[in-house]
């Protein structure tokens, strides 16, 4: 039997019941009538991108396959050195689709995290370096702005804002006609300030590799045509209308904008979109949007294969949420990238013989970072602009659910289904003062006299000063103590010292309060070895693991348990499961993991299970105990 494992970043089953109950979500409501729904899959801690998909390929605890956060520290290297959780060589754990293909079988994988460099050969596999296919950009996303100041804060680690000063137009050839006097301004791309930002938060480094290394201007002309004011803007790479890139009015994009970039190796060939997302009459407030500007290649195995698929495809746009760029814009781009994953998919289903489909979106994920706190009602009292939030993850969804329906029809009915997310989200309305999930911070611990820095908190640029360190929080649910033997600078003995210390640390956490709500933002605080529970033990998690309570982090997944609950919906997974065999109509309230899923897909696949795998098989989803 074939198995089609669909993954959806972030997706919440409350969500996606609500959605259902409206009439929605049309192909997953048939998948869940002629299968499964479960009721309570929940991922594992920390509920976060890179350890969750790889247990869902795998079968395998964080602990055991290795990706232990976001980011992955290494035992003996310094406690602020940290590697990206979706490099595959750092994964401790045999795949599904490694083991399929030791039993002779042959997948494809579509953008699923955390699998390249690819590890299969009998395979066709498109990205899997991050959780977009054309990532790292050349240039990470900008809004350029006139007047109005962007104020999006979701994503301000990813992108620029930039400003933009309208003057008198002069040295133009080729002008349109103009109602009015023509005015031009200049767009610089720049990206010396991302790499000092990279400088500063090295988490941001795996999208430095092959940033554009030189500035580059592009010419704007704003006219108008009717005597209306202001409303259109030409983009020139020169001051020549004729040889424009884009002539834009508000809420319009562009075509797809092919040049060459200065890259670290020389000049590479890339394409962008812009749009314009608002242009008032008098040029007062003008934004214009560039979500990226991709290369034009990606991984891809075998060698070609990016370049087969955007001759036929294109290359697939950079998602940016609703406040960044505007409702209408960000539904073009989402349904442009949930078009483009059913068009490549059908194209690689008939491509070649497989008998295990795998492959990810990252949409669900996007949006919910972006809006969610504007759409639940715990976080945002204004019921208008919970009105526009929630249309906002309706489209997504619903979208999303038209990708599902193609890509299902493609395969077959005599294809067994999974639907399934690595997490789910909530609008949790407090930030905490603790850990941070991509680096290392002081926090409380600072406050407790345990890390030290050598310089006052108002220094952006301070350092640990790790000679008086004793411990640290370090990516997103662990604390390190510093220690002797075992790490670069440690100043912990082992032995009575060491032990003393993480009582200490957990004292600490459990009775820390907020200083706003005076309420403790810690629902649990473990020894590492206590926390196998967790599915987080070896060498590669902190000596004191904590999680955050339902209303903090901030974040809306990441330190908060699986069970976690809050307004609209929940931190547990999504789960449908369809195909021949499989139970039909049937909801399962039996707890499931993540882990689970791979024997399972193994199971139906009637293949071995991974080599480490630690889940076991769903024999509820099914019509007996067998196949």
């Amino acid at each position: 039997m074939k198995v089609l494992i669909i993954g959806l970043d972030a997706a919440t089953p409350d969500l996606v019941e609500r959605f259902m109950g409206e009439g929605l979500l049309p192909n997953l409501c048939a998948l869940a009538q002629r299968g499964v729904f479960a009721d309570n899959c929940l991922g594992r801690f920390p509920t976060i991108t890179p350890p969750n998909w790889t247990t869902i390929m795998t079968g395998a605890t964080p602990g055991t396959h290795g990706i232990t956060d976001f980011f992955v520290h290494l035992p003996g290297e310094p406690l602020d050195e940290i590697h990206p959780g979706f490099e595959s060589q750092l994964r401790q754990a045999e795949t599904l689709f490694e083991s399929l293909e030791r039993a002779g079988g042959r997948s494809i994988l579509l953008n699923y995290p955390c699998t390249w460099p690819p590890t299969v050969r009998n395979t066709l596999q498109v990205a899997g370096d991050f959780v977009e296919v054309a990532s790292p950009p050349l240039y990470l996303p900008a809004v350029f702005t006139s007047g109005e100041a962007w104020s999006q804060k979701t994503f301000g680690l990813f992108i620029r804002p930039q400003s933009i000063s309208f003057a008198p137009a002069r040295g133009w050839s080729n002008p349109p006609e103009s109602a009015v006097p023509l005015m031009e301004a200049e767009m610089v791309l720049d990206n010396d300030p991302v790499r000092l930002l990279m400088q500063v938060a090295r988490f941001l480094a795996p999208l430095g590799t092959g940033l554009m290394t030189e500035q580059r201007a592009y010419q704007l002309l704003a006219y108008d045509p009717d005597g209306s004011g202001y409303q259109r803007l030409v983009v020139s790479r020169e001051k020549d209308a004729h040889r424009l890139v884009a002539d834009l009015g508000q809420g319009e994009w562009s075509r797809n904008i092919r040049d060459r970039f200065p890259g670290p190796e020389g000049d590479v060939e890339g394409e962008f979109e812009l749009s314009l997302l608002r242009m008032s009459p008098d040029l007062s407030d003008v934004a214009v949007v560039l979500p990226g500007i991709s290369r034009l290649d990606f991984p891809a195995y075998p060698a070609g294969l990016d370049a087969d698929l955007i001759a036929r495809f294109g290359l697939p746009p950079h998602l940016l949420g609703p406040s960044v760029v505007g409702e209408e814009a960000f539904r073009h781009q989402a349904a442009h990238q949930n078009r483009w994953f059913a068009e490549v998919a059908r194209y690689l289903m008939l491509r070649q013989d497989w008998e295990l489909f795998m492959m990810h979106a990252h949409a669900i994920d996007f949006v919910q970072h972006d809006g969610l706190k504007m759409a639940d009602p715990v976080t945002e009292e204004n019921s208008a602009v919970q009105a526009r939030y929630m249309d906002s993850l309706r489209f997504v969804y619903a979208d999303l659910d038209k990708m599902i329906g193609s890509i299902t029809e493609t395969a077959g009915e005599d294809v067994a289904v999974i639907v399934v997310s690595d997490h789910g989200a909530t609008a949790q309305p407090y930030a905490h003062d603790l850990g941070r999930p991509f680096g290392i911070h002081g926090g409380i611990l600072e406050e407790g006299g345990l890390t030290a820095y050598d310089s006052p908190p108002d220094n952006p640029l301070r350092k640990v000063d790790w000679s008086r360190t004793k411990a640290i929080f370090q990516r997103t649910c662990h604390v390190y103590v510093n220690l002797k033997g075992r790490d670069p600078q440690g100043i912990v003995e082992p032995g009575r010292e060491y032990e003393d210390l993480r009582s200490r640390i957990i004292d600490l956490l459990l009775s820390y309060k907020d200083p706003v709500t005076r309420e403790r933002p810690v629902s649990l605080a473990l020894r590492r070895e206590d926390a196998r529970l967790l599915g987080l033990h070896g060498n590669r998690v902190g000596d004191v693991i904590y999680a955050a309570t339902d209303a903090y982090g901030g974040l809306e997944h990441a330190y908060q348990l699986p069970t976690s609950r809050l307004g609209i919906s929940s931190l547990r997974s999504l789960l449908v499961m369809a195909g021949p065999g499989i139970k039909r109509g049937a909801r399962l309230d039996r707890t499931i993991g993540l882990e689970d899923i791979a024997p399972t897909a193994a199971h139906l696949l009637g293949t071995p299970a991974p080599a480490q795998c630690e889940g076991g098989i769903i024999y509820q989803a099914f019509d007996t105990g067998d196949v």
